[in-house]
Parts: structure tokens; sequence; C-alpha cells
């Protein structure tokens, strides 16, 4: 079993676009990898990820209202969520973190607890599961609500 983290970063000065929403960049990376040549992660039933979301702005976000994991289906026949929790609860309150991704900080953040993927494929097929994330959020000035979106880069995937 393997430890990961995905770093959200959001951005108060990005220019929102449609619906007074923004482009969230994110980061996912294995906590202590396999020694050898970096690889992309390979994240199996059982594993854990802990999702980090980091102020960019530093100081201009108030507060995490909420945050929501959209799973899609990639590939294998399966209505099963990838995930045991798609939204995770977040502290109320920021601490202070660097990141491996982002450059800059350290940035106000706040850190899930680990979240266990709960995909499991049937004997042998494979399942691959996109992840769209949105969080809402509250910032400078007055408290305007904003909502930050991270397109599905990501796959999640369980194989036996």
């Amino acid at each position: 079993m393997a430890d990961y983290v995905w770093e959200l970063g959001i951005d108060w000065d990005l220019v929102p676009t449609f619906a007074n929403s923004s482009y969230m960049p994110g980061d996912f990376y294995e906590i202590q990898p396999e020694p050898g040549p970096p690889q992309r992660p390979v994240v199996k039933n059982g594993d854990t990820i802990s999702f980090k979301v980091l102020d960019l702005s530093k100081g201009s976000v108030d507060g995490i209202e909420s945050f929501t994991i959209n799973p899609q289906l990639a590939t294998g026949p399966t209505t099963q969520n990838p995930l045991g929790n798609l939204q995770p609860s977040l502290p109320p309150q920021p601490s202070t973190q660097s990141s491996q991704y982002f450059t800059g900080g350290p940035f106000p953040s706040w850190l899930s607890e680990p979240v266990p993927v709960t995909a499991a494929a049937p004997p042998g097929a494979q399942l691959r599961f996109v992840l769209n994330f949105f969080i809402q959020a509250t910032g400078e000035p007055g408290g305007i609500l904003r909502t930050f979106c991270h397109d599905p880069e990501m796959i999640v995937g369980a194989s036996t």
C-alpha cells in the first residue's frame, strides 16, 4: 500500500472565467516512492490520498466552504466510486506548509485526512477513473464566494 498527496492551488489573483470560477492547477505524488527513476504513480485499492489545498495568493483565501471530488469511469465494468470519501473534510483554519510542486512558498494550506482508494477491479479487468475537483472558497474583498476547478488529468485505477 502507498500513500499519496494531491496538491491543489487556489490563486485568488486569477481572473475568474464563466460562473465566477477559476482553473486550479495541481500535482500528484507518492509520499515515499520506490527507489529508482521517477514514474507516474499507479494508485491501487487500499492506497490512500491526502488532498492539500494551497492558497497561492498567500492570504487572500478566508476559508474553504466545500471540496467535492467528481469521479468518472474511464474504463472498466463498474459503477463503484474509486474513493472512500468524495467530500473529504478540510480543517476550518489553514496551516502554513511548503509545496513539492508550487514555488514561492510556504503557503496557507488545508490538508485533508487520508482518503482510502476503494476501487477494486473484477478478476481479469482493469478500472480507470478520471477525477474532477471542485472547491468553493471565500476570500477578499468582502467574503466573495468563488469556485475553483481542476481538469480531469489524473486517472485512479485498479487491476487484478
